[in-house]
């Protein structure tokens, strides 16, 4: 494969194939993707799972319940604020990532044309 000089490829027309992908762009750009969402599955969905291995009755008490953090069971605030406090800094980073990633490969939004007068 030929490698392509960024200012020459229109990188936006090119077609999407999320098994191989046809471009840099596209390659770099489903790497975050991708990182992105193993890291929400993995937090969104692990902390009920963990919940449930370290379970002692059938009523789902274990350790993680009689552990304290702020004053609250440490199972309850793993779930209940852990787990979206976390989606919305991964939401963060991956705006933030996007953005910079955009930006190196000179791809604006409407809003950036705007701002700069465009």
């Amino acid at each position: 494969m030929a490698i392509e000089n960024k200012e020459e490829v229109d990188y936006l027309s090119k077609e999407v194939n999320l098994i191989s992908p046809g471009t840099d762009f596209m390659r770099e750009s489903l790497f975050i993707i991708w990182t992105t969402f193993i890291i929400w599955v993995v937090v969104v969905f692990g902390g009920p799972i963990l919940l449930w291995l370290t379970a002692e009755t059938a009523t789902g008490a274990g350790p993680l319940w009689r552990a304290r953090f702020l004053g609250f069971p440490f199972a309850w605030w793993m779930t209940a604020q852990g787990s979206p406090l976390t989606a919305l800094v991964l939401s963060g980073v991956f705006a933030y990532r996007m953005d910079s990633f955009h930006s190196e490969y000179g791809i604006l939004d409407e809003d950036d044309d705007e701002e700069a007068g465009h």
